[in-house]
């Protein structure tokens, strides 16, 4: 498989286009679009959170640390009205995400497992959609965030396939690895199938609420505006 640097460079290349992308499209504002990147650049080695002794699980609860109690706060306004009960709340939620829950999280995972899966790309795109914004006029960056973050995902997983394969020599020799990264069912772990795609039907209905009724299509620029113009016709239709 890939190394870190590989994948890290592989989630930088993937986010910066996708940032690129977006600016191009007017899906979001230049001041947003470290955010699209960002995505991408986790995305490119979020898969190897379920390797015990990597840097990514490290480095990814230590931001999930700070990233999780920060949405459910903005998410959750009662959690906002007392100054002392927000501080409380971001400080347990915080310490449940570094410790219990990495702790928990290594215990129930195995490397290349279903984290380096098909629906593990379409489970990070949808967190990454949802932990974007909460309102309409947030539906084309959450769009722009979720899309990057899932291309990273696959992007790294693209790499895990493609160094299963050793072209070094006269022949072209393939590895046992090929076809571990870019599953859709793990034969060894029949459990983890039905959580993995169980999350995948969760999540889907999530963002489909999240959308409000904005789909991709209306955000394609399909009468000649930006992204966000496409929105506000969306909203004054309603009205």
């Amino acid at each position: 498989m890939a190394d870190f640097k590989t994948h890290l460079l592989g989630g930088c290349v993937t986010g910066t286009l996708a940032a690129l992308g977006t600016a191009w499209m007017g899906w979001a504002d230049w001041a947003v679009l470290p955010l699209v990147a960002i995505a991408g650049i986790i995305g490119g080695i979020a898969p190897d959170v379920d390797s015990d002794t990597a840097r990514p699980q490290a480095i990814l609860f230590n931001s999930a640390a700070v990233i999780v109690p920060s949405v459910v706060l903005y998410r959750v306004e009662w959690l906002q009205r007392d100054p002392e009960r927000a501080v409380l709340s971001w400080v347990v939620m915080a310490a449940l995400t570094r410790w219990p829950a990495a702790w928990a999280f290594q215990k129930l995972t195995v490397h290349r497992g279903m984290l380096h899966s098909t629906p593990a790309i379409l489970i990070f795109g949808a967190i990454c959609f949802l932990f974007t914004g909460r309102r309409l006029d947030d539906v084309p960056l959450q769009v722009a965030v979720g899309l990057t973050g899932a291309v990273g995902y696959l992007t790294h997983l693209a790499l895990d396939e493609l160094w299963s394969v050793d072209f070094n020599g006269k022949t072209i020799r393939v590895k046992k690895s090929l076809g571990t990264a870019l599953k859709v069912w793990s034969k060894n772990h029949m459990w983890h199938n039905g959580v993995a795609w169980g999350l995948v039907v969760v999540v889907a209905v999530l963002v489909w609420q999240g959308m409000d009724g904005v789909t991709v299509g209306d955000l394609m620029d399909e009468y000649g505006g930006t992204a966000l113009e496409a929105v506000e016709g969306i909203r004054l239709e309603r009205r």
